[in-house]
């Protein structure tokens, strides 16, 4: 008689487990399919990320620093980048055109940066330089490009000044 009932029992277990699985997956989404079976929108996500209230008003982002090597042939710019989120932000990627008096630099991103939720980091960018810099006629950054990673969502953002 035990040899009848476990040989009912064993091929059953795995179909018992899967269920489990299932109902489990089901349990987790609130009983909702559409969210079980598909994944969430990015778009209702980023909607999510920029609700009202979630955006401050202060400035993104502060020059710090403009250094230039004792050779002139290379620049570093430090910003503070203010998050203007209230969920944190990784800057991966940003790069930008800085022109100094006569001379032009690309600079490019160190090493990414995390922020956290509406709170600051310091960019490390460095890069080549060539020409002649001056102070006395200022400095103006162009070609700002950026891409952060925001929630799990990869932004890309150019001309970002």
């Amino acid at each position: 008689m035990g040899e009848r009932i476990l040989k009912f029992i064993l091929p059953t277990i795995p179909l018992i487990l899967l269920g489990a699985c299932v109902m489990a997956a089901f349990a987790a989404q609130d009983w909702d399919v559409q969210r079980t079976l598909f994944a969430d929108d990015p778009m209702k996500k980023m909607e999510q990320i920029l609700s009202p209230g979630a955006i401050s008003n202060r400035e993104t982002i502060e020059i710090v620093n403009i250094d230039l090597s004792d050779g002139g042939d290379e620049i570093a710019l430090d910003l503070m980048f203010h998050s203007p989120l209230n969920v944190p932000v990784t800057v991966t990627e940003i790069s930008a055109d800085i022109a100094i008096g006569d001379g032009v630099g690309t600079l490019r991103l160190v090493e990414k940066v995390n922020v956290p939720a509406g709170g600051s980091a310091m960019v490390n960018m460095r890069g080549p330089f060539n020409g002649t810099p001056s102070m006395a006629g200022g400095q103006s950054i162009s070609n700002l490009t950026m891409e952060l990673l925001i929630g799990g969502i990869t932004i890309g953002i150019e001309d970002a000044l």
